[in-house]
């Protein structure tokens, strides 16, 4: 319940940083994307436990996930330099979008902290 509650003083913090961009504000909000992500994950931990009801799985391209998973990356991509090579991608897959998104977010986060710098991803 506490991860839900916590949602709502960070969707505030971001509207308000929304209005009054900045490179203070910048900041902050990169600070606040990282406390997002951290929350995100204890989330998905706390759901693992009964992950048999938390799945949906449908038919969906990579790229579509792969696109997602990037988008939502995008500032921290953007602000270590990081570019992102993609391609053979039009496969269909049978997964839970939620978690394989999840997933892929960890990979990126974790791909942009422990790369060499002036690396590709």
């Amino acid at each position: 319940m506490w991860i839900h509650e916590i949602k709502i003083p960070i969707a505030t913090s971001k509207m308000i940083i929304e209005n009054n961009k900045s490179e203070v504000t910048k900041s902050i909000n990169e600070e606040l994307n990282k406390v997002e992500n951290y929350i995100e994950q204890a989330l998905f931990y706390a759901r693992s436990n009964t992950v048999e009801k938390d799945y949906y799985v449908k038919n969906i391209t990579l790229k579509e996930i792969v696109n997602d998973s990037i988008k939502k990356n995008k500032n921290v991509l953007i602000h270590e330099k990081v570019s992102v090579n993609i391609h053979e991608l039009e496969q269909k897959v049978y997964t839970d979008n939620k978690w394989i998104e999840f997933i892929l977010n960890q990979i990126i986060q974790n791909s942009i902290k422990y790369r060499k710098k002036d690396s590709t991803l």
